[in-house]
């Protein structure tokens, strides 16, 4: 900062007037303003140290400051005051959420893992198994044992009505309203056809289950043909015996003659009427 010291005098002197900030013969900052007096023909000057200029802009300042300070801490104090409480429960939202998750990953892994062994299960089944839509009748889910059984391929078997399966179709119909009011049936056999119209003998057990709360139906088909098969035959080997049977007893009869019959197997004998007549 320059030196005032005189300057200011030697202005007002040579007539001028203003204002100036410098150092006086004091060594302490000061603003200077001088002016000539042109009637008493004198210098007139007049200094203030600008540390009292200064202070009461500082005196502002520092209050302005304080009291800014004042009301950030005050306004910090509400809302710590008024925050922690929220936080906390935001906190304990938080835990909960991350509770609520895991659980639910625990439970979608044990979902997933039951619906791996019902999938194994229910295609380890020999048996023919199929589920449909109580209204539509048409397939939701097939075993491969399905497949195999009647000869469709598994995508041809989703949404084919079941009643495709039927020869027999108004029994096929009336079953179907019987498991849908009293939620099973139980079929000895039905006659069905394959894919490629071969015929097709099967034991049917249908029930009606929730699922999700919508009703669904499903049914359980065993291949009844080869027993069938075999009972018919069994049958017509009883008939064409008895029909002998009573040619030999009439025969007997005509002829005065006795027979008898061994069963090899059944370790059982079978004597005409005429025999016992003889005896």
């Amino acid at each position: 900062m320059k030196a005032i010291q005189a300057e200011p005098q030697r202005r007002a002197l040579r007539g001028g007037s203003g204002t100036l900030v410098g150092i006086d013969y004091h060594g302490i900052e000061v603003l200077a303003a001088y002016s000539f007096v042109k009637d008493l023909n004198l210098g007139v000057v007049v200094k203030i140290d600008m540390s009292e200029i200064r202070a009461p802009f500082i005196r502002a300042t520092l209050t302005g400051i304080i009291f800014t300070a004042i009301i950030i801490i005050i306004g910090s104090l509400i809302f710590i005051w008024i925050g922690n409480p929220v936080i906390r429960r935001l906190e304990n939202h938080s835990k909960e959420l991350l509770k609520e998750i895991s659980q639910r990953k625990q439970v979608e892994s044990v979902l997933s893992e039951s619906e791996a062994r019902y999938r194994s299960l229910f295609e380890a089944v020999p048996d023919a198994i199929f589920f449909y839509d109580p209204d539509t009748l048409e397939i939701l889910q097939a075993n491969e044992a399905t497949s195999i059984l009647y000869g469709y391929d598994s995508d041809e078997l989703m949404g084919m009505s079941c009643l495709n399966f039927s020869a027999e179709v108004e029994k096929s119909k009336s079953a179907v309203t019987k498991i849908k009011e009293k939620g099973h049936a139980s079929i000895t056999y039905r006659h069905h056809k394959k894919k490629d119209g071969s015929d097709l003998y099967v034991n049917i057990s249908g029930h009606k289950i929730t699922v999700n709360k919508q009703d669904v139906m499903f049914a359980v088909c065993k291949d009844y043909s080869e027993k069938k098969q075999s009972e018919e035959a069994l049958a017509l080997a009883h008939s064409e015996i008895a029909q002998t049977n009573e040619i030999l007893e009439r025969t007997g009869e005509m002829a005065k003659v006795g027979g008898w019959e061994y069963d090899f197997n059944a370790e059982t004998h079978f004597w005409t009427l005429e025999t016992y007549h003889i005896h």
